[in-house]
């Protein structure tokens, strides 16, 4: 298979394919996402980093251009994770369905990809200026399409709009650390946060109806919340 990048600013990326011609680098990549995510990125050298990969630091500059590009490729990985499970939801569904969709989804990706939640989380402060504005970006399509999937017919003043979509990134960032250490199984802790986040989320799609400065219910012709790019 061919080599896969994702899309930086600035820096050159790291490259990387799968299959059986992949590099060890490439084979071991998924160790440097959790030796960030549990020892913390500053703490981590590059010598420590090579070696824990099984290369040289040479060898390492050869496949990736520095450490906080790794770090922006983990996490650029997970909201673009975040974008596309969102996309999945049928666009076709009542409101209440396509929440309940996405909830699950959410759910599911958090489950798979607990590291890259973790170095999202917690080292985004490290990224260079370049990186955190692509994240923002990533954050922004985000927004507008979760608000796109729970908030028809309403209109929202810009003010709003950013506080409601703000609401959302941090109630569906949270998953995780939600009923996290209480002990329960796979899946009965999924059904108490898909209950959670219904219950956040209505809350505040309800708050936004009558905080609302157009009411736009019931009016086939009203504006509504713009699709996401």
């Amino acid at each position: 298979m061919g080599f896969t990048q994702t899309a930086s600013a600035g820096a050159s990326p790291c490259a990387r394919r799968e299959g059986p011609a992949a590099s060890r680098f490439e084979r071991n990549r998924e160790k440097a996402l959790a030796l960030f995510a549990c020892k913390g990125f500053g703490q981590v050298s590059l010598r420590e980093l090579a070696a824990h990969l099984e290369l040289t630091a040479g060898s390492l500059y050869h496949h990736c251009s520095s450490k906080e590009e790794l770090l922006f490729e983990f996490i650029e990985e997970y909201y673009e994770g975040l974008l596309a499970v969102s996309s999945r939801v049928t666009p076709g569904k009542p409101c209440a369905e396509q929440l309940r969709d996405l909830a699950a989804a959410l759910i599911e990706l958090h489950r798979q990809q607990p590291l890259r939640f973790r170095l999202a989380a917690k080292e985004r402060h490290c990224l260079t200026p370049a990186h955190q504005q692509r994240i923002a970006e990533l954050e922004l399509l985000c927004q507008e399409r979760w608000l796109r999937q729970v908030g028809k017919g309403l209109h929202l003043s810009p003010s709003s709009r950013k506080a409601a979509g703000d609401a959302l990134l941090n109630i569906f960032q949270q998953i995780p650390n939600w009923l996290e250490h209480a002990g329960l199984a796979e899946a009965e802790r999924s059904a108490f946060l898909e209950s959670l986040i219904l219950g956040a989320v209505s809350q505040l799609v309800s708050f936004l109806k009558t905080a609302s400065p157009v009411s736009t219910q019931g009016n086939a012709h009203a504006p509504v919340l713009r699709s996401a790019s």
